[in-house]
């Protein structure tokens, strides 16, 4: 009898378009670190991505193309943004310049506007062209290389030297979640950036069985001290454990619950790293925590209280893209004494505020479809979707790519199917992968 060999899995993407879109996906990490600065950070991904794009539609229209879940609602979000932009511009800006607004505010808008079209097609595209498996090895490599860059600002944080960092555009944030300030942002420009990919990519790796994987993103979930992160992946976990219970997976909650609560009892550091997360969130109330955990807290609540005031004055095209900071003046007493451009801190608010109700009650859509369609499929799939969800709540800006790699991820994961690939011998790609066959067209 002839031996039957497992297929023969190429280690990188097959087209030049792919490579190029599989190297946006690597670099995701880097959007303040290693960018280009041309009056706004000139990221790798979107250098890639739109050369990937090029290259989609010019060079190799034909290919296997996969479903995309919610493309209707991802397009009316477009057409949504694009009308808002429209509209302004043709009513004119309600001043040349304001606080935030160097450029000038319609031109501010209009970079704004390409952001959104920015990370709408790459997603778009990177979902249907390069595919789920290929997004999710991309974070795969994303995520290690996020942690080597975020030991390095760390080591360079203790020795005085993060000033060198400034030769790669890369920005220091520091934190005092364990008790000591600490950078907590890695390659981006904030810790809940990297909250938010590593929360993505811990589950990513998860599904991918790739244990040092594992490690790098559980280092920066832990690393960039993000509340609503690590609530999104408690949230995502127990989720999945109500919704698609198992034994092995009551255990090992269980098992993890039991060294939580040893640690946390033991180890004084990682006691009040638990005690100012469950500060910020309201959940308890400690003087000795200082006054800043509580205005963590207020500064979101209030954020979100003036995207909902902006929409009852503009209902159906918002305020316009990227002009949330602006209108902050004008909804709140306090905020024109912060001294800087202000920010929504929630994806939903800012959509909402910025573009109008129909516009988020489309990204709404987005996100609930790609958690109804992975109900089915795997638990850590279906935890990525929950946490996308909780995770956006914490979002400075829902223009960025980490948030729409991971809904192409999710947009395109295949249903479960009877009988999965087999991996490859050598190990290259190790762990299960996202696309057990080829998905059909369309």
């Amino acid at each position: 009898m002839s031996e039957v060999k497992a297929p023969v899995v190429p280690r990188f993407p097959p087209t030049l378009a792919s490579k190029l879109m599989f190297i946006a996906v690597c670099a995701v990490p880097f959007q303040q670190a290693l960018t280009i600065e041309v009056g706004f950070p000139l990221k790798i991904s979107e250098i890639t991505g739109i050369l990937a794009v090029v290259l989609y539609m010019t060079s190799e229209r034909t290919g296997e193309r996969r479903r995309y879940a919610a493309a209707p609602l991802q397009w009316s979000l477009l057409a949504l943004v694009y009308l808002s932009t429209t509209a302004w511009l043709i009513m004119g800006p309600p001043r040349e310049t304001a606080l935030g607004y160097d450029r000038g505010m319609n031109a501010d808008m209009l970079l704004y506007f390409v952001y959104a079209a920015l990370v709408l097609v790459l997603s778009w595209f990177a979902g249907t062209r390069l595919g789920p498996d290929w997004i999710a090895r991309g974070f795969g490599l994303a995520v290690k290389l996020a942690a080597i860059y975020s030991l390095l600002q760390v080591a360079l944080h203790v020795v005085g030297g993060t000033a060198l960092l400034r030769l790669v555009n890369g920005n220091v944030q520091i934190g005092a979640a364990y008790g000591v300030g600490l950078p907590r942002n890695g390659p981006f420009l904030e810790g809940n950036y990297l909250g938010f990919f590593a929360g993505i990519a811990l589950f990513v790796v998860l599904k991918r069985r790739d244990w040092w994987g594992v490690a790098a993103a559980a280092a920066c979930l832990l690393y960039s001290q993000s509340t609503v992160a690590l609530v999104g992946v408690v949230v995502g976990v127990l989720a999945v454990a109500v919704l698609r219970p198992a034994g092995r997976v009551v255990g090992v909650l269980a098992f993890v619950a039991l060294v939580g609560v040893i640690v946390i009892s033991t180890v004084d550091v990682v006691a009040l790293y638990i005690t100012r997360q469950l500060g910020k969130l309201g959940l308890i109330s400690d003087a000795s925590l200082g006054a800043s955990i509580e205005y963590s807290l207020q500064n979101r609540t209030s954020s979100i209280q003036r995207s909902i005031d902006m929409s009852e004055v503009f209902p159906w095209l918002g305020v316009g893209p990227g002009r949330y900071g602006y209108w902050d003046d004008a909804f709140s007493d306090t905020a024109a004494a912060i001294g800087n451009r202000g920010i929504a801190n929630n994806a939903y608010a800012q959509i909402l505020a910025e573009v109008g109700v129909i516009a988020v009650a489309c990204f709404i859509g987005i996100v609930a479809t790609l958690i109804l369609r992975n109900l089915r499929s795997s638990r850590s799939v279906l935890a990525m979707a929950i946490f996308v969800a909780v995770g956006l709540n914490a979002a400075p800006s829902w223009t960025v790519l980490p948030i729409w790699f991971a809904i192409a991820l999710l947009a395109t994961t295949p249903k479960p199917q009877a009988a999965p690939t087999p991996l490859m011998p050598d190990g290259s790609l190790r762990g299960e992968p996202f696309t057990a066959a080829p998905a059909p067209a369309g």
